[in-house]
């Protein structure tokens, strides 16, 4: 079962890329690439990975068109095209960008269980009768007598220690 893209590490060397600041939204609040890709519908991380193994001028492109689109408008901020320059720059290039180990690891692991054996799984059930049989046994001498009031540690003590 290939692994889901929920589970996948976030890769930390697109951070200073997708928390870069854009610009603000009309309120004042500034804007991250990460905030433009999440407001577009885009998987931040995704998105970053594959604007890192395009050339710089194709990925500058293409995020300049996703800060044009981004619903809403961004104030404050150069043209697109120039913004967009910027912020490729951040971007890690080459090897790390496509050959990271947890990108490779991600898409070719699976998650896989040991196989546990029947003598095992029989281990393990009176293992946790035991436990529940020790805790009800616990509890049940730890409750009083309901004639007398007294618990059962009680009738065990020896009249002097009264």
């Amino acid at each position: 079962m290939p692994r889901s893209p929920g589970l996948m590490p976030l890769e930390p060397s697109f951070d200073i890329f997708l928390f870069a600041v854009v610009g603000e939204d009309r309120r004042g609040v500034p804007v991250s690439v990460l905030s433009i890709l999440a407001r577009s519908n885009i998987d931040p991380w995704e998105e970053a990975a594959s604007l890192a193994r395009l050339p710089r001028t194709t990925a500058a492109d293409r995020l300049a068109g996703l800060i044009t689109a981004v619903p809403d408008g961004i104030e404050g901020s150069a043209c697109p095209e120039t913004t967009a320059s910027r912020l490729v720059k951040l971007l890690p290039h080459g090897s790390i960008a496509i050959d990271h180990p947890f990108a490779t690891m991600a898409r070719t692991t699976t998650m896989q269980f040991p196989a546990v054996s029947a003598r095992s799984r029989v281990a393990a059930i009176l293992l946790c009768a035991a436990l529940i049989a020790s805790l009800v046994y616990v509890v049940s001498s730890s409750e009083p007598d309901t004639q007398t009031g007294h618990t059962a540690e009680a009738a065990i003590t020896s009249p002097t220690d009264r």
